[in-house]
């Protein structure tokens, strides 16, 4: 297995503590940072699991006092997982790291073959919708990467960033936030316009691939299409949008979410 990107997850983490309003704990980078304990899991298991970690475990202590504003003291994190039952460490695997807006975040089960003939392990926190604060649910996906990095071998050119409705709105906070760890992302009824310029954007999400999925029935539409728009005027060109005549809000069958993979996927 590769090394994890350890340093890289840090610094973007800090990063955005300090744009979320961390406080001065979180701004010192310098000297050696210690790496958190080992993580203990079976890196062969496969299917579908839950795996509840303690911050304490994944994140180093003097990183811990900075996030103290974000994270409860001795909270944990639950992961819903599903690695496809093929899974080999030979054949790296994308990471799919999915946002859910309600405490729900297990996977589809329509969506797990699709998953698996894709080659994509998911992983998305539960006790982590809407209600939660933003702040909290973005470094939620960042530690996601951190902790299957940890445990899998991963194809990092293919860590996507997914979310519906209201979890589809942090994912795309976090695709303009994380374009050098997330590369590729698919937005399901929900997206937030970037407040950024169009060159900005344009420069910063240059050589990424961004699915929107959205209906025509769909309350989200409108917010899809511009988000969609703005995308367009900044320059890229990895893009596609998937409008489907008699979708309303819902998460998506697999048979759309095989379009957003198969379009990923050239």
């Amino acid at each position: 297995m590769r090394p994890l990107r350890f340093w890289g997850l840090y610094v973007l983490w800090f990063s955005l503590l300090s744009l979320l309003g961390a406080n001065g704990q979180a701004q010192s980078l310098n000297g050696e940072r210690a790496q958190p304990p080992a993580l203990q899991s079976n890196p062969l298991q496969t299917g579908a699991f839950t795996k509840e970690v303690r911050l304490a475990d994944i994140v180093a202590a003097q990183d811990l006092a900075g996030m103290a504003h974000i994270y409860a003291a001795e909270q944990s994190l639950l992961w819903h997982i599903y690695v496809p039952p093929d899974y080999t460490p030979t054949k790296p695997a994308g990471l799919f790291v999915y946002i859910s807006p309600s405490t729900k975040a297990d996977p589809p089960r329509p969506w797990r073959s699709v998953l698996a003939k894709k080659n994509y392990i998911y992983v998305s926190a539960g006790r982590a919708g809407n209600k939660v604060p933003a702040n909290q649910r973005i470094l939620n996906a960042l530690l996601a990467v951190q902790y299957m990095n940890a445990n899998y071998a991963l194809d990092e050119s293919r860590t996507l960033i997914s979310g519906f409705s209201g979890g589809a709105r942090i994912a795309s906070i976090i695709v303009e936030s994380a374009p050098g760890i997330f590369e590729e992302a698919v937005l399901m009824g929900g997206a937030i316009k970037s407040q950024t310029s169009l060159e900005a954007l344009g420069q910063k999400l240059e050589g990424g691939a961004y699915v929107f999925i959205t209906g025509r029935k769909d309350q989200a539409r409108d917010e899809m299409k511009a988000s969609y728009a703005q995308y367009k005027k900044a320059g890229l060109t990895r893009l596609k949008f998937i409008d489907e005549r008699n979708i309303g809000h819902e998460l998506p069958k697999s048979r759309i979410l095989r379009r957003a993979l198969d379009f990923l996927s050239f």
